[in-house]
């Protein structure tokens, strides 16, 4: 065979091999399936009801309010809303009570009072619920409308200091009414007996379940008492940033805030000797002689 020719088709096959080859590899990248990931399916038609259920305190100075929302079926639930308002001598002044019907979607709902020319809108958010009272039987006795709030469960330490205020179970002075509710709901029904004597304007509220006794001023909180124990005591006064004080007469001990005039003052064994509380109140002119006649002695830490 001639050299030339035989060189020649050495290379010709040379490139059908090679054609041939790439050719199988794009066939077979061609014909392999693409494989795609499996999609979940979902029922279109779920829908997910926000929790309604719950007690809310009526978040008001002067009226204590507790609206319930029970028996929730998925959209649907029954309410209930009463409510008292009560002046400082005990007397009740108002009252109402609704029961209704809600439908709710997600976090609004529309209510309707049984028997009565009375509707509401609602609106939840978190444990917060907005209440608008609409009709003519609604507000005849109380206005109703506002915030409602469930009561957290988990509640405040007895002591701590924010900006420079004493704070007894999340409250300090001048706080109001309202501001107690979030913490601790609504008071016990009976706020006081009838041997006991306030001034005008002045209101005690009582949370025997949780040891606590408050007395507003004219809707400010300017005295309340906690039960307490020495091993509180010990805690506060190592952390307290004012000036500690001894009672040089009893066990009391006494801590002040100079800027503020704060005096949160640790009793042991009052009401018959059978309790030990912390009693928080502004300092007067009575702290001032105590201090001042060696009644009241500083501690050093």
């Amino acid at each position: 065979m001639n050299k030339k020719i035989a060189t020649g088709l050495f290379a010709l096959a040379l490139l059908v091999g090679g054609c041939s080859e790439k050719t199988t590899e794009e066939d077979i990248t061609a014909e392999k399936p693409i494989e795609t990931p499996e999609v979940e399916e979902t029922d279109s038609t779920q829908v997910e009801y926000a929790d309604w259920e719950g007690d809310y305190v009526f978040i008001d100075d002067e009226i204590e309010g507790t609206l319930t929302i029970s028996e929730q079926q998925e959209a649907d639930f029954d309410i209930s809303l009463s409510a008292v308002k009560i002046d400082w001598e005990n007397t009740l002044l108002a009252e109402e009570k609704f029961e209704g019907k809600g439908s709710a979607d997600d976090d609004q709902a529309e209510i309707s009072v049984t028997d009565k020319d009375c509707s509401a809108e609602l609106s939840l958010k978190d444990a917060e619920l907005t209440v608008d009272m609409k009709g003519a039987e609604c507000d005849k006795n109380l206005d109703l409308s506002g915030l409602y709030k469930k009561v957290p469960t988990e509640k405040p330490e007895l002591f701590s200091m924010k900006d420079g205020k004493i704070h007894l179970n999340g409250l300090t002075l001048s706080d109001t009414p309202a501001t107690t509710k979030t913490f601790w709901g609504n008071p016990d029904p009976d706020k006081s007996t009838a041997d006991d004597i306030h001034l005008q304007d002045e209101t005690v509220h009582t949370y025997a379940d949780d040891g606590m006794q408050i007395t507003y001023y004219q809707l400010k909180l300017y005295a309340m008492t906690v039960a307490a124990d020495k091993e509180k005591l010990a805690e506060i006064a190592k952390a307290f940033p004012g000036t500690h004080y001894k009672d040089v007469n009893s066990d009391s001990e006494l801590f002040h805030m100079e800027d503020n005039g704060h005096l949160l003052i640790y009793r042991n064994e009052v009401i018959g000797g059978d309790r030990s509380e912390f009693l928080l109140i502004p300092a007067d002119e009575n702290f001032t002689y105590a201090v001042d006649s060696g009644i009241y002695v500083p501690v050093t830490k």
